[in-house]
């Protein structure tokens, strides 16, 4: 999504929020959280979520159980 093509349909109409306009945090640990930058298509409605900030990603591994 992230280069633009929708990752279900193909298509080329990804839009990404306008920094700040949706202000989704998610909680990484106890004291820390982080913003999510959302993308969506605006053809089939597909999103996606990802974390905006790289250093809050090494965190992950520590707080959350990994998928098997």
């Amino acid at each position: 999504m992230k280069d633009g093509i929708c990752a279900k349909c193909g298509a080329r109409e990804v839009y990404k929020q306008r920094d700040g306009q949706f202000g989704i945090n998610v909680p990484i640990s106890m004291f820390s959280k982080t913003f999510l930058e959302l993308y969506v298509c605006a053809k089939c409605g597909y999103l996606e979520f990802y974390v905006q900030a790289e250093e809050k990603l090494r965190q992950i591994p520590e707080n959350f159980k990994k998928v098997e």
